[in-house]
């Protein structure tokens, strides 16, 4: 598929797409990045599961969602919130994966919540490492710019 596609664009088409792609990919990762380092100052708070459950796929997504409501308390306000992951959703494979890992956020469980201080209504139950789609996504791009550096290149000398 990738290959008929590149064969019928300009190479310098394919190596601005795949340039784009790559700064495209840089600002997720750097965006990504910014969100895990502004966390650090991050406080805690004690918190109880309210309900959990999996979201099937749907949607044409393959992958089973663990759903967790939780509610927790700063400064004597009671928060809801859902968000399980500060930088991305992660989703399972199989439903087992998921059921396993709803294991420790059964309905009344307590829960260590990480709030944003300034904005005690943002809140996560992980602070999870960076997104990788980024990465995946200027690697992605690089190799579509290599790609139609290589083309051009290969043109040029057919020329000559």
């Amino acid at each position: 598929m990738w290959g008929s596609l590149l064969r019928h664009l300009d190479p310098k088409t394919v190596m601005v797409l795949g340039l784009l792609a790559a700064l495209g990919g840089a600002i997720l990762f750097g965006a990504s990045e910014f969100k895990a380092w502004a966390t650090r100052d991050w406080s805690t708070a004690q918190g109880r599961v309210i309900a959990s459950s999996i979201q099937p796929p749907a949607n044409g997504r393959r992958s089973f969602y663990p759903r967790v409501r939780y509610r927790y308390q700063v400064s004597g306000r009671s928060f809801e919130s859902t968000r399980i992951w500060l930088a991305s959703e992660h989703g399972f494979d199989r439903e087992q994966q998921a059921e396993y890992f709803l294991r420790a956020y059964a309905a009344g469980a307590p829960v260590a919540v990480h709030y944003n201080p300034i904005d005690p209504a943002e809140a996560a139950l992980a602070i999870d490492d960076t997104d990788p789609t980024g990465i995946v996504v200027g690697l992605m791009g690089l190799m579509f710019a290599g790609a139609g550096w290589i083309k051009a290149r290969n043109a040029a000398q057919r020329r000559a």
